[in-house]
């Protein structure tokens, strides 16, 4: 068995195409999954990783 987690987005001619903007575009009703705990840990990480890299850029 193998489990995967893929990050991916959407990007127009300004950027980043938030996901609510797509759904909108369907044209459905859409209530948006609640997000998982594994998934949440991800984001913090992410966002762990970021800020140590801004920390390293500027500290030198």
């Amino acid at each position: 068995m193998a489990v995967a987690m893929v990050k991916a987005l959407f990007v127009g001619p300004d950027g980043r195409v938030p996901p609510q903007e797509l759904v909108d575009a369907t044209g459905y009703e859409v209530v948006p999954p609640e997000i998982p705990e594994s998934i949440r840990r991800w984001e913090d990480a992410e966002d762990d990783l970021l800020e140590q890299r801004e920390l390293a850029t500027r500290d030198g």
